[in-house]
């Protein structure tokens, strides 16, 4: 197994607070979450603001893993 981190900053370009704000790791299938939960939340961010998240993965060192991709969902209401 390969174990990485993955983090990422959220920052809130708008010019309203936004409220709620989640942001969701999704994993490629084979891949398990090591700490951090899937989702995280990030609470309020203010107009301008910045909050950095990070999530700890494990990946299979195997060759059809390679190359495989995962993405973040953000969602916030103003």
């Amino acid at each position: 197994y390969a174990q990485f981190t993955v983090s990422a900053q959220v920052r809130n370009s708008g010019d309203l607070d936004a409220h709620g704000t989640t942001v969701t790791l999704i994993l490629p299938s084979g891949f398990t979450l090591v700490s951090g939960a899937a989702t995280q939340t990030v609470g309020m961010l203010a107009d301008g603001s910045l909050r950095a998240v990070s999530w700890t993965v494990r990946a299979p060192l195997v060759l059809p893993f390679l190359g495989r991709r995962y993405s973040l969902a953000v969602s916030a209401q103003s």
